[in-house]
């Protein structure tokens, strides 16, 4: 089976355009994003949005990164961005979330 596109890949542009859309919107919305990395090929995020679905929180934040893009002139109208899915995970305790901002601070 072939792609349909080539695999999507954000250079510098791209990527701050994605990181201040995803600020943003969690701005708009009362989100804390504790952990932010934006690389060339993925997003991992740790933001505290009580009260939604972490797949309501991708979702947006794919949508709101999507628009921003399109508006800079980044991407064209019918280019494809992300994947389908997004790995989620609820984080129960404070030394999973400590460990989580670690990963994508530190270890990527």
């Amino acid at each position: 089976m072939t792609m349909a596109e080539a695999p999507f890949e954000m250079d510098t542009a791209m990527r701050e355009v994605v990181e201040t859309a995803m600020r943003d919107h969690a701005a708009f919305r009362g989100w804390r994003i504790d952990a932010l990395g934006v690389r060339t090929n993925h997003v991992h995020v740790v933001v505290t949005a009580t009260g939604h679905e972490p797949e309501i929180v991708v979702a947006q934040f794919k949508s709101w990164s999507t628009r921003r893009l399109r508006e800079a002139g980044l991407i064209g109208d019918r280019r494809r961005v992300w994947t389908k899915m997004a790995s989620t995970r609820y984080i129960n305790s404070e030394a999973s979330r400590v460990a989580a901002v670690d990963y994508v601070s530190n270890h990527q």
